[in-house]
């Protein structure tokens, strides 16, 4: 059974749409403020009030200054509380998107989605089927974290190879699914190399323990069963990166994650 939206959720969800809206609205009308790239005010306005000041430039301490406003529908409607308060109340949102910045991307990669299934604008009438559709979306199933290792110089023959000792497969990746995992915005990966393969053993679980410390985990399996593949192969194999995400990031939604934020760990930064 999929799980049940939180009473709070429809009404919540659809602020959050609203705000993240009339936030790209006002970035385009603000040039001074202008990022180039308008899919990701409401995030952007989430990890600019959560960065440390320090860390900031002139530019970002600029922005940060006018989404805490009231210039700025970040601050006027309320969005940092929505988010929030949201995750709070709902136990699966809360398991998915872990943090106010990763409700506020889901929102910003849903809702075009939600909105374009209903075949009206926003404004037309067409919010009461958006937001059904994000539901939908995002209580599609129950929370499990799926875990990606690239296994480099790998093709398999068949879609998928389970490989029950280690509680892992072996999956085959389309060229769509690249970017998707990685956190590009691209219809293909610029990130990956096409010539090392789209092979990469996949770990799912629905446990709660801390996403490094799995991730580390599901890396020395496939480890492992690179060394045994090297028995197999005649020429250099190797991990050189690993992704993971959780629950519905793996149906309609891409994680999207900018990549220096995002759940992608290059093999050079693991012990």
């Amino acid at each position: 059974m999929p799980p049940s939206p939180h009473p709070l959720s429809a009404k919540t969800i659809t602020k959050l749409i609203e705000a993240q809206y009339a936030i790209e609205r006002e970035l385009r009308q603000h040039l001074s403020h202008s990022t180039a790239n308008f899919v990701t005010g409401l995030s952007w306005a989430v990890a600019i009030q959560d960065a440390s000041p320090d860390n900031l430039d002139s530019f970002q301490a600029a922005l940060r200054s006018y989404f805490l406003s009231g210039d700025s529908s970040y601050k006027t409607k309320g969005a940092r509380n929505l988010l929030d308060d949201l995750l709070a109340a709902d136990a699966h949102l809360k398991a998915c998107c872990q943090t106010a910045w990763g409700l506020a991307r889901a929102i910003e990669v849903l809702s075009p989605i939600a909105i374009r299934s209903s075949g009206l604008s926003w404004d037309e009438g067409g919010q009461e089927v958006a937001v059904a559709r994000m539901l939908g979306i995002l209580y599609e199933s129950e929370y499990q974290r799926e875990t990606y290792i690239h296994l480099y110089n790998i093709e398999l023959e068949q879609s998928l190879l389970p490989i029950p000792v280690f509680h892992t497969e072996i999956v085959g990746l389309s060229e769509t699914d690249l970017p998707r995992l990685i956190g590009e915005v691209t219809f293909s990966s610029a990130l990956h190399d096409a010539r090392t393969g789209t092979c990469f053993t996949r770990f799912v679980d629905t446990g709660d323990e801390e996403d490094g410390v799995h991730f580390q985990s599901c890396w020395l399996r496939a480890y492992a069963i690179m060394q045994i593949l090297k028995f197999f192969k005649n020429g250099i194999i190797d991990l050189d990166y690993g992704a993971w995400r959780q629950t519905f990031n793996a149906t309609d939604m891409s994680t999207m994650y900018p990549y220096a934020d995002h759940n992608t760990i290059p093999a050079a930064f693991l012990s």
